[in-house]
């Protein structure tokens, strides 16, 4: 499957052509792969088949932007695949990602419009195919766009050896592509369906992408079978038929769940302290955080927040949490509880990797945490007691928190929080699919400078100010502006 790590995604786009159309195409994959699958900027490819005026819209260094115009030939092509396949072939767990818009002929071809030339069988057999035959265990995933796509399969299928592949063409080989409102109509409803948005027309109205046919396991994540088929069911067009074939279930990316526990990354001393497991009592507002009160009969005193953040590359819109209450540290016949978390109108995303601005706002539809309240679980005395928590993918039960077998230092998953303490100065640092790193918030700085103040600068300034605060923990009294 996919790769949690975003360290281990690459992809090349690919538009034979710079009109509007095609541009919008590129625009949508980009923005879904940055966005709710956490491709690093730094390693994404993008290549222009014409002239064109603005590419700053596609965040990436510019050794890694080509457009083919003028002097420029099929061999500058392949110079920079090369670079791109000596980036991504260096590990056996990479998610690649080969993406192609433009205009199509029943060569099958894509035309690249600005030096006559053309992305073909014979050059897919000479540049991607030996690519891949060199990886043993990566994962290779081909979406055309262009007319007659569909007749690259043979190619796609047929020679490639020694990795997992998936090869997805927005219609048959006798069949032209058909626009859309911006972008064409099966991006625009292959990428919408990958960002977990509900279809708006065809057959499938109202429904998801994770939930189309075959559905995956575990549930709620997107295999690129699925969003063929979400597309196929949003555009219900006779006269484009979206194609599909692989040699395994394969993803674009793969969701890590965390609750962090006070023992990750640098911070010694703070085991089963989790930041992430927070008791509030609406009836006490001066007691201090995760203090209780004990409850009395018929009255809870105390309520469990517990939030949970995605440190993978893939989004969730349905998991389950799970919170158990002991009497003791880690034992007693303590209360147990199950969330069970849908995100009908939101999406979980991956935490965006530390320097990529691109990521959306932390505001509906998309998310970076949420949190689970659980207000009924009863704290009938003031001995020492202790909550652990749980999230997952798979559904479990109230009763199997009792027997389940806790590991929480060593699974992202799984924190605990001993809750008769004083209180925490700690704040944890989540780093997106490889882990957590600790630093005091007293020990944290900024200084923030703009040249100017138009708004593009003053929003550059919030943009970083509501970073540092909201999700590695700088205390606002800490930050010069």
């Amino acid at each position: 499957m996919a790769t949690t790590d975003p360290n281990q995604k690459f992809a090349f786009l690919v538009t034979g052509s710079t009109n509007n159309v095609y541009i919008e195409d590129l625009k949508l994959v980009y923005s879904m792969l940055t966005q709710y699958y956490n491709y690093p900027k730094t390693n994404i490819y993008v290549v222009f088949g014409d002239s064109i005026a603005d590419t700053s819209f596609f965040d990436v260094d510019t050794s890694k932007k080509l457009i083919l115009e003028g002097a420029k030939t099929i061999s500058d092509l392949n110079t920079l695949f090369t670079t791109f396949k000596s980036a991504a072939d260096i590990s056996s767990d990479n998610t690649i990602l080969l993406y192609f818009t433009g205009n199509g002929t029943n060569s099958p071809a894509l035309t690249l419009n600005g030096i006559g030339s053309s992305i073909d069988t014979i050059w897919y057999e000479n540049n991607v195919n030996h690519f891949v035959n060199g990886i043993k265990n990566a994962e290779l995933n081909v979406v055309m766009q262009q007319s007659y796509s569909g007749d690259f399969d043979t190619t796609v299928s047929n020679t490639v050896t020694g990795a997992a592949w998936s090869f997805t063409s927005a219609c048959t080989n006798t069949q032209t592509a058909v626009a859309g409102v911006s972008g064409n109509k099966f991006t625009e409803a292959w990428t919408a369906g990958l960002r977990m948005e509900a279809s708006t027309g065809g057959t499938n109205i109202g429904t998801f992408a994770d939930k189309a046919i075959p559905v995956s396991s575990p549930n709620y994540l997107i295999s690129l079978e699925q969003a063929k088929n979400f597309a196929a069911a949003w555009m219900n067009d006779t006269n484009q038929t979206p194609q599909y074939n692989d040699n395994g279930d394969l993803f674009l990316g793969k969701p890590n769940l965390l609750i962090r526990d006070g023992n990750h990354g640098s911070l010694t001393g703070q085991v089963e302290e989790s930041p992430d497991i927070i008791i509030h009592h609406p009836s006490h507002p001066t007691l201090n955080a995760n203090e209780y009160v004990q409850d009395t009969a018929g009255a809870f005193e105390n309520e469990i927040q517990v939030k949970v953040l995605n440190i993978g590359t893939h989004p969730v819109r349905k998991y389950y949490v799970g919170v158990i209450r002991y009497d003791t540290d880690t034992a007693g016949t303590g209360e147990k509880r199950v969330d069970n978390v849908s995100l009908s109108n939101e999406v979980l995303c991956p935490i965006p990797m530390p320097d990529d601005a691109s990521q959306p706002a932390n505001t509906s539809p998309t998310l970076f945490s949420n949190i689970s309240e659980f207000t009924d679980i009863r704290f009938p005395d003031t001995t020492h007691e202790s909550i652990r928590a749980k999230a997952g993918l798979e559904e479990f039960t109230a009763a199997s928190l009792g027997t389940w077998v806790w590991d929480c230092p060593n699974r992202f998953s799984e924190a605990q929080l001993n809750i008769s303490y004083s209180g925490q100065t700690d704040v944890i640092t989540v780093n997106p699919g490889t882990g957590i790193s600790g630093h005091r918030a007293e020990e944290k700085f900024a200084f923030l400078f703009a040249g100017n103040t138009g708004t593009q600068y003053e929003n550059d300034i919030l943009k970083v100010y509501d970073t540092l605060t909201n999700y590695y923990g700088y205390p606002k009294d800490h930050i010069w502006i």
